[in-house]
């Protein structure tokens, strides 16, 4: 059976309990790195926690990708409604400056009239 280099260097036996990342002498002695020989059941635990840090890995990945697709649609989108906008506001102070009025006051407003009296159609006739 493999050693590990503090049991080596002392000539003691070298034992490792599965759930424990240090031998047995390394323990007892207080021996920050031990370089024990892994047995078959922590490899086996230490494989299938690699899958399924892997598997998770891939799918925050496939979510993150999902995200940035959705938001990029959504700033485009937002982009498009910008220039909009902005175009809108251009042709609206055109016309503000070109003496269209205040935008916000009603255009061409009689003040005379009255909108419940009648009003005349095109023959000049009264329509009730």
């Amino acid at each position: 059976m493999d050693r590990c280099t503090p049991c080596k260097n002392s000539n003691s036996m070298c034992f490792k309990l599965d759930d424990h990342p240090r031998c047995f002498y390394c323990t007892r002695k207080g021996v920050k790195e031990c370089d024990a020989p892994l047995t078959s059941k922590n490899v086996t635990l230490a494989i299938a926690e690699c899958k399924r840090l892997c598997e998770s890995v891939n799918q925050k990945g496939e979510d993150i990708v999902k995200m940035l697709l959705a938001l990029s649609e959504d700033d485009i989108e937002w982009r498009q409604q910008q220039s909009e906008l902005d175009d809108l506001m251009k042709k609206l102070n055109k016309m503000n400056s070109e003496g269209f009025g205040p935008l916000d006051e009603p255009d061409n407003v009689d003040p005379t009239r009255n909108d419940s009296s009648p009003t005349e159609g095109p023959d000049d006739t009264k329509v009730e």
